[in-house]
């Protein structure tokens, strides 16, 4: 067997194992709605993922040719952008209205166009729209057209990808030879929109996203020090990235120190650093409530450590009601949420599939390939930053986060197959 059939074996058989672990996932969450407390609300949670998984073998198809990839990546920017700019928006009325004047009109006429009536009633007497500080007045956490900062935070993250991905690919000092290089633009621009997409995911106000930073820069010093990242232009256009948004975050302090909704009080320059800081505190209300949510999924996965409580049945765990799960009832873990719904098998086998992903990465990484290394990189910072965060919250599973990550991911997969095509 020459080395290009082992190649294409291996890759038939990887894929051959995804496929295989993916339908087993599924067939797990399926089997577990039998013995929970509400099938009803377990088979609609059951079609939502399926529905959304359906996503990943079109995108994996289309993925696969060049041409098709730079659509997309301006599909996602264009989208990325029209999201940042009604945020950016939410923030000038932060500083032109009252914070009930804004929630008001935000409740009773926006959120009716974006999330419909049902949602619309949840969020207006339900939402993470503000951040409190003891005696302070409410400062905006920035969510635009989301029902929630968290989810608006980590889409962020992925609408940032094609830039990410050009900033990278003009750091290799090689000419533009190709058709295959897309020109998003001057690279100035491009560093000024990158740092405003990384300024919002500050001000969206996410204690967890930006503790998620610490997952990408774990994962690409293994990759430097182990030598699967080539390139030090490489290295440092990343290092640049986690950079600008570590230097953003004591600028966002000063941004948010000026009163927001017509409230009068000092001068607060340590505002982020003072919501940074009460991440280690556990006698803090969000914090020792997340605990205290933890510590209830985990008794949880011990009464029901195979089958757990059904697919969105979690509600049940802290005695409220099925229902309750529309309006943010959950884990607080997607790791913990995997296991509690769907049993310890589910957890194992979504674990499996992060390896084979963090594998296929890995290798497309060490490809000397200028167009798959530059791509493969933009797309694992999102990824593991977001997989990272997902240990505080379970806003990848929000609707438009989810479609994005499963199209990312059979961006990434599609490329492997285009490295190493599979005959069948």
């Amino acid at each position: 067997m020459s080395r290009k059939q082992f190649r294409q074996h291996a890759v038939k058989s990887s894929r051959n194992i995804a496929i295989t672990t993916a339908v087993a996932l599924l067939a797990t969450a399926l089997i577990g709605i039998s013995v929970s407390s509400d099938p009803i609300a377990g088979l609609k949670s059951f079609i939502y993922i399926l529905n959304g998984a359906l996503i990943f073998p079109v995108a994996y198809s289309i993925l696969s040719d060049r041409q098709h990839v730079r659509l997309f990546m301006y599909s996602v920017l264009i989208g990325g952008i029209m999201a940042l700019i009604i945020g950016y928006s939410q923030l000038i009325l932060a500083y032109l209205t009252t914070d009930g004047g804004l929630w008001s009109y935000w409740a009773h006429r926006w959120s009716y166009i974006f999330y419909g009536d049902d949602l619309s009633r949840i969020v207006l007497n339900a939402n993470t729209w503000f951040s409190y500080y003891p005696d302070q007045p409410p400062t905006l956490r920035m969510f635009s057209t989301f029902t929630d900062a968290h989810a608006f935070g980590l889409y962020a993250l992925f609408a940032m990808v094609p830039l990410v991905w050009h900033v990278i690919r003009r750091s290799d000092k090689a000419p533009v030879l190709s058709d295959d290089d897309d020109h998003i633009g001057n690279i100035g621009w491009t560093w000024t929109l990158i740092a405003f997409f990384l300024f919002s995911v500050i001000l969206s106000g996410t204690r967890g996203l930006w503790l998620g930073i610490a997952g990408p820069i774990l994962f690409f010093a293994f990759l430097f020090f182990f030598n699967f990242l080539k390139k030090n232009s490489h290295a440092i256009t990343l290092a640049k990235v986690g950079l600008v948004f570590i230097i953003l975050i004591p600028i966002s302090s000063l941004f948010l120190a000026i009163p927001q909704f017509q409230f009068r009080s000092e001068f607060d320059s340590f505002k982020t650093f003072k919501r940074f800081s009460t991440v280690t505190d556990i006698d803090e209300l969000s914090n020792k409530s997340r605990i205290a949510i933890w510590q209830a999924a985990i008794q949880s996965i011990g009464k029901h450590p195979m089958l757990g409580v059904g697919l969105g049945n979690f509600p049940v765990v802290l005695e409220q009601n099925v229902k309750d799960a529309k309006a943010g009832s959950s884990a607080h873990n997607l790791y913990l949420n995997i296991a509690t719904e769907m049993g310890l098998p589910a957890l194992i086998l979504v674990g499996f599939l992060l390896l084979i992903l963090a594998r296929i990465a890995i290798r497309m990484i060490h490809l000397n390939s200028r167009y798959t290394t530059s791509l493969t990189l933009a797309v694992a910072l999102s990824l593991v930053w977001a997989f990272t965060y997902s240990i505080f919250d379970i806003a990848l599973l929000d609707a438009r986060v989810f479609i994005v990550v499963l199209s990312m991911i059979a961006l990434l997969c599609a490329q492997r197959r285009r490295e190493s095509p599979v005959k069948t």
